[in-house]
């Protein structure tokens, strides 16, 4: 028996939600002749087959029963509806997508950002799969992804992260004009809310934005140095003891901010503080000249 290992770059509700925030983040950079927004316009279209694939793939992750045998009716649908599609033209579909990202975008750079529903669209993938096999799958790991789908389709998750995929569904439903204009829309509005942040700050959270996590833990432990440096540099211009003593505990904790984890919501919080910090002691430092 095989074990089915998942390929991301084949996984057709993973490419989509990669190409959306893709075009997100192109928006945000002043980008809005987007690559990714091409791709999406061109191939995932009405009566496309990688398009009817995509609504299956959103099927299970959107969709929510009550119950775990609703759940298992609602898996079982599904999978006979995948036997359907037409594979040969599946496997072009995609392999035209991945050509076009990477004449645009690097590769490695585009496939690292995190899928918050990534185990749930890797579970489907590996169902299709395991459908569409002549052999038999791995029955340990088979019953894994379908009693994953079988948890988050009946309703076991936090009515935050229901909440949060109705509101995503929804804006996935509109037409690609729309989102994109949706998301400028927010972005100028973001931009309007936080006019006063420095140009560090803006920076860090238009990293924070693309939801890379690669990319976002490089970026702050570049940073890291420099921040170390700045306050360090700006440590002897403080007379107050106390403030003194804790800027040294600060300035200790740096080596802490990424170290051998992922990179959250609180550390990105820490940042932008100390971005204000070292702006607050420039300022004091200039005030006593």
């Amino acid at each position: 028996m095989k074990r089915i290992k998942h390929s991301k770059i084949k996984n057709t509700g993973i490419l989509y939600e990669l190409l959306m925030r893709q075009v997100s983040a192109d928006v945000v950079s002043g980008n809005m002749d987007s690559k990714a927004l091409t791709i999406v316009r061109e191939h995932f279209v009405k009566d496309a087959e990688i398009q009817k694939e995509l609504e299956l793939y959103q099927l299970l992750i959107n969709h929510k029963f009550n119950n775990e045998s609703k759940a298992n009716s609602l898996i079982e649908a599904v999978l006979t509806a995948r036997t359907r599609l037409n594979n040969s033209k599946l496997r072009k579909a995609k392999y035209a997508i991945i050509k076009e990202i990477s004449q645009s975008y690097t590769v490695d750079g585009f496939f690292s950002s995190n899928i918050p529903n990534y185990v749930q669209y890797a579970s489907v993938y590996k169902l299709f799969e395991d459908k569409l096999s002549g052999e038999p799958s791995d029955p340990v790991d088979i019953s894994k992804c379908r009693h994953t789908l079988v948890e988050h389709i009946s309703g076991k998750s936090t009515a935050r992260v229901e909440s949060k995929t109705k509101v995503l569904a929804e804006f996935e439903r509109q037409p690609e004009d729309i989102r994109l204009l949706t998301t400028k829309l927010l972005v100028d509005k973001f931009n309007t809310k936080y006019s006063n942040l420095s140009p560090k700050q803006k920076a860090l959270l238009r990293e924070f934005i693309n939801n890379s996590q690669n990319s976002l833990k490089k970026y702050i432990e570049s940073e890291l140095p420099i921040i170390r440096k700045e306050l360090s540099d700006l440590a002897p211009t403080v007379t107050d003891k106390v403030v003194k003593i804790k800027l040294t505990e600060v300035i200790k904790q740096l080596d802490h901010l990424t170290k051998g984890r992922d990179v959250r919501d609180e550390n990105v919080a820490a940042l932008l503080g100390y971005y204000s910090l070292i702006d607050e002691l420039r300022r004091l430092k200039n005030d006593k000249k």
